[in-house]
């Protein structure tokens, strides 16, 4: 699944793609999706990456899905407080130098009822 975050035309000026957040179950397990996405430098600081995110999390790639796992550069605090707020908890680093944050699907399950 991928959303696409389009702009409206504003004043005449076609916005085009602002940005984008892909889900996808992760091929190693079945129960954990793997999200990823960005929005373009000159959109940033609106919230919209934190409503791709809440979008991204009532699709149906999410239905059964044990949890949610999200890397993010470093140096890139905004996207690491994005998922935060989202619920995400970090994990630490991976070899290939992200931060890994993790969602759990069951626990926010068990925290609603």
């Amino acid at each position: 699944m991928v959303i696409s975050l389009l702009g409206a035309a504003w004043h005449g000026v076609a916005r085009g793609l602002i940005g984008f957040l892909r889900a996808a179950r992760s091929p190693s397990s079945g129960g954990t999706v793997d999200i990823a996405g960005m929005v373009f430098r000159e959109h940033r600081g609106r919230g919209l990456e934190s409503a791709l995110v809440a979008v991204a999390m009532t699709a149906p790639e999410f239905v059964h899905a044990w949890d949610v796992v999200g890397c993010v550069e470093p140096d890139n605090q905004p996207a690491q407080r994005v998922l935060r707020r989202a619920g995400f908890v970090e994990e630490g680093g991976e070899g290939d130098g992200f931060v890994v944050y993790r969602y759990s699907v069951a626990a926010s399950h068990a925290r609603r009822t």
